[in-house]
């Protein structure tokens, strides 16, 4: 494989978000942030059809099983079906709130799924439009859904770190895969339906064994976040790779069966699926990579990119001093804190937009409020201050800590901002009042991280006292406190009312379950935890299973399960 470029498509006016091919490999369809989907020729790279909207970016594009449809996803949160021999509009299906990320047709019917920022998973008919089910269960935004080869199982990613399998036909979840340390970005099963590849913000892409719901291939070489990942259907013989066009198969070889990963150095990395072993990687696009995408028979391979001005490029622009701090909102929006104490905001498009002053020292943290009206920021000034996103201005200067803010957080309805410091305390804010709601105290060092539980009960902290602790968000009680950790806990996530997991600044994940005890009182459980490639089920209670041979009765009482 020499990494060249076949076929350079060009013809978006913007960013090009997403690529596939046509299930006959004959055409390939991408769409873009200047509102089209366009089709091209695999064999040639001719632009044929061009698809307009309404101007909203597309974010993901499809083709139906038969080929006759090719769906795009919108950030208006709509669905449209087009026709791709004469260009003309099927259908539109409106229902999502917020960017539709990710869409894909089932292979058995006349279903579609979609998966957008309001955190849920649609099942819509594409004959009618008619919804036929919304999946719930992801707490936070949905990035990608694919359907299995028979349709039967729906595999969705998301920011909460999980991928979840699903039951179409009934809408239930059938199992619930944890082990990324960040972000799901893209997932895609094996052309034979007994795995899946996830691709992770943690740098690694996976291989999933789905009857054990554990990886059988780590693939790790990525020096930053992985964005996408593809699974190939095998080909024969050597490759020549693509920038944005094709791969073109060569000789009479073994089949080998591959995936493509991108990441945010700008390059693609193609790992051997049957050894984990790392193969080509390929340079050439000078802008973020967005999508990759085989053609049915895998010999070749689609890419797509920004070609303005990128995010990794932006960031970088227009700020005096140093950019210390980033911030994505949902609304398409970017924020940036450098080292003059301002804050910097962008669009999507990498306009600049704000500017704002206020704090007189160093901003140690940033985040926006899920529903994108506010900022808040926090640093060593010991102020958290309140901005509206709307028109810039400071709506609040919280003041209290009598130490450096280290760490703040909304709450998942935007009502409320938690605040953590250097003076060992927490302090809740109401959004709309300059004054406490609680003081929590407790902890015997600086808080780390913070995080609302998502029906907004709990709140979970952590401190450089080496302890997490759980709080009434209510009354501000202290619920729970785990000693547990070897170093303090840099980040915390609820991936669900009752579990959260927490990462370490010693690599070590841990999930913890929220209990009530016989007692009535609150406990955090440990489900179980990674350490030196190993894993732990202290507590874990396996009652009437069969099956289990010798040596797994071992392994799973020497890693703390009890097995009646």
């Amino acid at each position: 494989m020499n990494g060249k470029s076949e076929y350079l498509l060009r013809g978006h006016l913007g960013s090009v978000s997403c690529v596939t091919f046509s299930p006959d490999g004959r055409q390939v369809s991408s769409g873009g942030h200047d509102g089209t989907v366009r089709l091209w020729s695999a064999k040639n790279g001719e632009p044929g059809l061009v698809l307009t909207d309404q101007g909203y970016f597309v974010c993901g594009v499809a083709f139906s099983p038969n080929g006759k449809l090719v769906g795009s996803a919108s950030e208006d949160g709509s669905i449209c079906l087009w026709d791709p021999f004469t260009g003309d509009l099927f259908l539109t299906i409106p229902g999502h709130e917020g960017s539709v990320n990710c869409i894909a047709f089932s292979p058995l019917d006349e279903q579609l799924a979609s998966v957008g920022e309001d955190s849920t998973i649609r099942l819509w008919n594409t004959t009618s439009g008619a919804s036929v089910n919304v999946l719930q269960g992801h707490p936070e935004i949905v990035t990608s859904v694919a359907y299995s080869p028979t349709g039967l199982n729906l595999v969705s990613g998301s920011w909460d770190e999980t991928m979840r399998v699903w039951d179409p036909e009934r809408g239930v979840v059938k199992s619930i895969v944890i082990g990324h340390a960040s972000a799901i970005s893209s997932v895609a099963y094996s052309p034979c339906g007994g795995q899946i590849a996830s691709g992770s913000w943690d740098g690694t892409v996976k291989l999933w064994d789905l009857d054990s719901n554990a990886p059988s291939h780590v693939f790790q070489g990525h020096t930053g976040r992985v964005t996408s990942v593809a699974y190939s259907n095998g080909y024969r013989g050597e490759t020549e790779l693509v920038q944005g066009g094709a791969a073109t198969k060569k000789g009479d070889g073994p089949i080998i069966q591959y995936i493509a990963t991108i990441h945010d150095d700008n390059t693609i990395q193609l790992w051997d699926v049957v050894t984990g072993a790392p193969g080509a990687v390929l340079s050439g696009h000078t802008d973020d990579i967005t999508c990759t995408a085989f053609s049915p028979d895998g010999s070749q391979l689609a890419s797509s990119s920004y070609n303005g001005t990128d995010l990794t490029g932006l960031f970088g622009f227009g700020i005096q001093g140093l950019a210390s701090l980033l911030q994505l909102c949902r609304k398409a929006q970017i924020a940036a804190a450098n080292s003059e104490f301002e804050i910097h905001i962008w669009d999507a498009k990498g306009t600049p937009g704000m500017i704002l002053h206020g704090h007189t020292d160093g901003i140690s943290s940033l985040v926006f409020s899920p529903n994108g009206q506010f900022l808040a920021s926090a640093g060593k000034d010991r102020t958290v201050r309140l901005w509206s996103m709307g028109t810039g201005r400071s709506l609040f200067i919280l003041k209290g800590h009598t130490e450096a803010v280290t760490s703040i957080i909304f709450s998942p309805d935007s009502r409320y901002v938690a605040s953590g410091s250097a003076d060992h305390t927490m302090r809740t804010w109401d959004c709309t009042s300059e004054e406490p709601l609680q003081i929590l105290e407790g902890h015997t060092s600086a808080i780390c991280s913070l995080a609302y539980s998502p029906d907004i009960q709990f709140i979970a902290s952590s401190s450089e006292d080496l302890t997490m602790r759980l709080w009434d968000a209510n009354t501000g009680r202290c619920l729970a406190r785990v000693d547990a950790f070897l170093a303090e806990v840099a980040s915390i996530t609820w991936v669900a009312p009752c579990l959260l997991h927490t990462i370490g600044a010693d690599n070590v994940a841990h999930v913890w379950r929220v209990v009530k005890g016989s007692d009535g009182e609150i406990e955090v459980q440990l489900s179980w935890r990674s350490e030196d490639g190993g894993l732990w089920m202290s507590g874990a209670k396996f009652s009437g299973a069969v099956g289990i041979s010798s040596p797994y009765l071992a392994l799973l009482h020497q890693r703390g399960a009890i097995v009646a």
